[in-house]
């Protein structure tokens, strides 16, 4: 290298540091020349851009209004929220601005996760150049959350005065209603609590509940307990809430909320046995629930698709519980969108026992299998009927009658209800459905008879008993009737009254004895012990009914 050059580049060192300086030092600096365009982000969401040099100085300005702070926590429910965007040759930088209405807490920070503290000169400068009555967050009248039990509605006020501060002290005003109240389709039930909630918390705030015209309720709630209803009811709530701005310095003013509400008495219910046997029937009456469509479910296995059945002001649960459910406790569910119950039974163990059984014909337990598993499809239909006859509440004739002249008609054979049954060592899959009537040696015939008022509900032959007849007696009640010699004579929808000759004892296949009939009560499908429903005389003089004692539960309690 010669000395000339030498002494060139000796001469351009320190311009190029004085340059290099200079671009480090305006690169830093926001400048008009430096800057050439600057996008703003509205907090709707809107995009100005400014790209001359008297838009662009106010927002220029930014940078020296800055001051270093803590890491902070931007709370959209406090801050509108802006962003503003350098375009320098330098590189681009971005900026959010987190301004509040009253601009005495204006913060910011950028995309490394700087935190800044805005002058408020400055914030108050930058907010009159905006339309500010369309960006901050709380220009309109505040929405209230109305909640009970697992529901709650937002609602916005009907009418009333709502003030907020603007960044150069003065107030503006926003106006609401009047409106008609608002039905928030929510549903009160007595005993579970309001709860109010703000989107800004009054100083103060009062409940008024109207009847119609009349006024039922004024001041604080805490339940809805409190107010006096005996019945459901439409009502109308009227929630006055207020700010005062000597308590809240950005925000004051007074405001009514006005909605109806569906008001509800508790759901009750009534049990016939909390502690009911294998084989028995519990019946539950669900009340203040007229109007509601209740799914009902239990964990006792068998017993599927209950259906309630309305009655008075409530509706009724019959729950048949089968012969074979384990001993334990066991819940029924009730619910709907206003009601919700868990109602608690325990079943005991009625100790069916285990029987040896031969049939006439010598039909093995295969062959009795097949034919009770056919015989159950068989008669399903007849559980669909409905009968809308009168609603008992006590026991059936029996279906033959005991003493004639008093001589004795017939005798009980095994197996009864429930037990298992055993054919040459092998046990039969299902329990024994009923009772087995076998005629006396000193009787000429056994007659069979309806036990109470229904409907025919099946008239045929099936696998199991032959000639078979099902009367419904309403609420999901039938009661079924085997082995008679003929059957053709009743069709489906015929009526009958208890006591009405249904034929005579004629057994075929799988029958116990030469001269016997079958009796089973099905509840819901669900075959259920006969002797929940009659009691068998025990002298010459007894009366051919069941003794006057409840068994179903009492509705009118």
């Amino acid at each position: 290298m010669n000395k000339k050059a030498l002494f060139l580049i000796v001469l351009l060192i320190p311009a190029v540091v004085i340059a290099v300086w200079m671009f480090t030092v305006t690169g830093n600096k926001y400048t008009s020349s430096n800057v050439s365009s600057v996008h703003l982000t509205m907090p709707d969401g809107s995009e100005k851009v400014y790209s001359n040099s008297d838009d662009k100085g106010l927002y220029i300005d930014l940078k020296n209004n800055l001051t270093s702070i803590d890491d902070q926590v931007f709370d959209e429910n406090v801050y509108s929220l802006y962003t503003i965007k350098f375009e320098r040759v330098q590189g681009d930088e971005t900026y959010y601005l987190c301004l509040s209405a009253d601009v005495k807490n204006c913060i910011a920070y950028d995309e490394k996760g700087n935190w800044y503290r805005i002058d408020s000169e400055y914030a108050s400068r930058f907010l009159s150049a905006q339309n500010v009555t369309d960006v901050y967050k709380y220009c309109d009248i505040p929405l209230m959350t109305f909640s009970s039990g697992t529901k709650s509605v937002r609602l916005s006020a009907s009418q009333g005065k709502w003030r907020y501060i603007l960044f150069d002290g003065s107030y503006a005003e926003v106006l609401a209603g009047p409106d008609e109240p608002s039905d928030t389709d929510m549903f009160i039930v007595s005993g579970d609590g309001f709860e109010f909630e703000f989107d800004i918390e009054p100083d103060w705030y009062n409940v008024k509940i109207f009847d119609g015209d009349i006024l039922v309720y004024d001041g604080l709630l805490d339940s809805v307990a409190e107010v006096p209803f005996e019945s459901e009811a439409k009502l109308r709530a009227s929630v006055t809430a207020q700010w005062y701005e000597e308590t809240n310095s950005l925000y004051n003013g007074n405001v009514t909320y006005d909605f109806l509400f569906d008001f509800d008495i508790r759901a009750e219910y009534s049990i016939s046995k909390e502690n009911a046997f294998q084989g028995e029937v519990v019946y539950i009456n669900v009340l203040n629930v007229n109007d509601e469509t209740l799914d009902v479910s239990t964990d006792i296995s068998g017993i599927e698709g209950i259906t309630p059945r309305s009655y008075l002001n409530g509706k009724v649960i019959t729950l048949p519980i089968p012969a074979d459910t384990p001993a334990g406790e066991y819940h029924v569910s009730v619910k709907s969108d206003k009601t919700a119950l868990s109602i608690p039974i325990t079943v005991s163990d009625k100790n069916f026992s285990a029987v040896n059984v031969s049939f006439v014909g010598g039909e093995p337990a295969t062959s009795y299998n097949a034919a009770s598993d056919l015989f159950v499809n068989e008669i399903s239909s007849a559980f669909k009927t409905v009968y809308g006859g009168a609603e008992w509440i006590y026991g059936l004739t029996t279906p033959t009658q005991k003493y004639i002249d008093g001589i004795e008609q017939y005798w009980i054979s095994s197996p009864t209800y429930g037990v298992k049954q055993i054919v040459d060592g092998t046990e039969i899959a299902n329990i024994s459905f009923g009772i087995h009537y076998v005629k006396s040696s000193t009787s000429v015939s056994l007659p069979v008879r309806a036990t109470g008022k229904g409907i025919i509900a099946f008239a045929g032959n099936t696998s199991l008993y032959g000639n078979t007849v099902i009367i419904n007696h309403g609420l999901g009640i039938n009661t079924v009737y085997g082995h008679l010699d003929d059957v053709s004579a009743f069709k489906q929808g015929d009526a009958v009254e208890s006591g009405d000759l249904l034929g005579n004892a004629a057994p075929s296949a799988f029958a116990v004895s030469s001269a016997e009939f079958f009796f089973g009560v099905c509840v819901d499908g669900v075959f259920v012990n006969p002797y929940n429903f009659i009691v068998e005389p025990r002298s010459a003089e007894s009366a051919d009914k069941s003794e006057p004692e409840m068994f179903f539960i009492n509705l009118n309690a």
